[in-house]
């Protein structure tokens, strides 16, 4: 075989790219051509290019601002080109005549109520085009749309005159109507400079709302508002017990149950009101039951923010960003929950910072970890059976196994063919993992050790060879196959 797939995903432009070697830079623009330039099939998304980000699935409403939902991006790997011209002759009407097949064309309604329209002749696949064209002599107040095979339609508008100028992602084959409601029989528009074509590549995309990721970038943080150090054993007014010691140890800070009760050290954070926070704190060496927990609490306002390890975890990083409210004047809270004679937990690298801006060169997807997912449609491997993936993730959490990469339905459903990485590699541990399975009794399986705490940045490097029963893992270039 003589290609390779080549893939790239979750990738942002900071800046120039340096070339090991070549003591030269490439932009990522440039960086992505070159990988694709033998004509490799694959993707590349680009979370920094905006123009290629849309909040719908159907690449109708762009997204302009960190925050919003992504439905659609665009792949860059073939530098967004296009197919030739689609668009021919309109092939026939919806309850209306037309004055010519090709444009411009005047649309007659022949209804005197509903909708009618003209149907481009264009054999649409589930794939996303550009559309064009413009109209005029659209009676104010009724609506001009776009009817998909589907069903569903776009509306355009409700102007007297306009023009349509968008990446649409076609659900299903079949042709596309323009349409408009009319206000009685006889009524007409103009259809003009109609174009169609498709946009190459494997676009990724998610047609439900609530599994679209959010556009997020990297906050700027100020200076260090713990600076004392000076924790107490207990806080008036915060549920639960305390029932236990807290001591100096090697890495911070240790707290100790001493009977049945939630056991917690606090620090007075006064300075906090009116500011976004990050909130964070490492725990370790953890005994027995009980979870590790950082929180911030108030009397006036209660618990603002928190974060809470699985029961299982011994060792991780708890973070929270949270919008401290006006009036905020309480405490960080240091615990071991639900926890019984015994048990302890040590905390070490205590920070609350304040986010003062925002990178906006460094764009990222954020994934809500339990049902946040893109697809992309089947890519053609008739011509590989070797694979490059590329993608940047940061694990924000240890406490659900999280697939990163997963090829095939699922490595413990496939009976063949089935790679996946896992971050983490399981609920509560704080490691990679990840499996090659060539047969239903062949699993392979490559695990780290649990020395990667979330929320942390790692290279990851997998071999993957299912034929040769080869599954090996490096994390930031070293060999940590268990």
């Amino acid at each position: 075989m003589n290609k390779m797939l080549m893939v790239g995903t979750g990738i942002s432009s900071i800046g120039q790219v340096p070339i090991l070697g070549g003591g030269r830079t490439k932009s990522l623009s440039q960086l992505i051509k070159s990988m694709f330039s033998k004509g490799e099939a694959g993707f590349a998304y680009d979370m920094s290019d905006m123009s290629t980000l849309f909040q719908d699935a159907s690449g109708t409403i762009p997204v302009t601002a960190a925050g919003q939902p992504v439905g659609l991006i665009l792949d860059k790997s073939k530098g967004l080109a296009y197919s030739a011209e689609l668009f021919t002759k309109f092939d026939s009407t919806l309850s209306s005549t037309l004055s010519s097949t090709t444009t411009p064309t005047v649309v007659t309604s022949t209804v005197a109520s509903g909708i009618y329209g003209a149907v481009i002749n264009v054999n649409f696949m589930p794939e996303v085009y550009k559309i064009s064209f413009a109209w005029e002599g659209n009676t104010t107040g009724r609506e001009m749309f776009l009817s998909m095979p589907d069903g569903n339609n776009i509306s355009l508008g409700f102007g007297v005159t306009g023009t349509y100028d968008k990446f649409i992602r076609f659900k299903s084959q079949g042709g596309l109507a323009i349409m408009r409601s009319p206000n009685g029989m006889g009524q007409t528009f103009t259809i003009s400079s109609v174009s169609v074509k498709r946009l190459l590549g494997n676009h990724a995309y998610q047609t439900f709302s609530a599994s679209r990721p959010i556009l997020r970038q990297t906050p700027i943080l100020g200076n260090e508002l713990v600076t004392n150090g000076n924790f107490v054993k207990d806080v008036s007014g915060w549920a639960g017990g305390n029932g236990g010691v807290i001591s100096k140890s090697l890495n911070g800070i240790k707290i100790s149950s001493s009977t049945s009760a939630n056991t917690q050290a606090s620090q007075r954070a006064l300075t906090l009101a009116n500011k976004v926070v990050v909130v964070s704190a490492k725990f370790m060496n953890k005994v027995s039951t009980g979870a590790a927990l950082v929180a911030l609490w108030s009397s006036s306002t209660g618990t603002i923010g928190s974060s809470t390890a699985p029961a299982s975890a011994v060792e991780g990083v708890l973070s929270f960003t949270v919008q401290v409210p006006n009036g905020f004047s309480g405490d960080l809270i240091l615990q071991v929950n639900n926890s019984v004679a015994g048990n302890s937990v040590e905390f070490s690298d205590v920070s609350i910072k304040e986010i003062t801006g925002y990178r906006t060169d460094q764009n990222y997807l954020a994934f809500d970890g339990v049902d946040d997912f893109l697809v992309t449609n089947n890519i053609d491997f008739t011509l590989t059976d070797k694979v490059s993936l590329f993608a940047g993730v940061r694990k924000l959490s240890d406490a659900v196994q999280g697939s990163v990469v997963e090829l095939g339905r699922g490595v413990f459903l496939e009976t063949s063919g089935s790679v996946v990485v896992n971050a983490p590699a399981g609920a509560g541990v704080a490691g990679y993992k990840t499996y090659v399975q060539g047969g239903s009794a062949s699993t392979l399986a490559a695990e780290t050790p649990a020395t990667f705490p979330a929320p942390i940045s790692n290279v990851l490097t997998m071999h993957a060879d299912i034929a040769n029963k080869i599954s090996k893992l490096n994390v930031n270039g070293i060999d940590v196959s268990a």
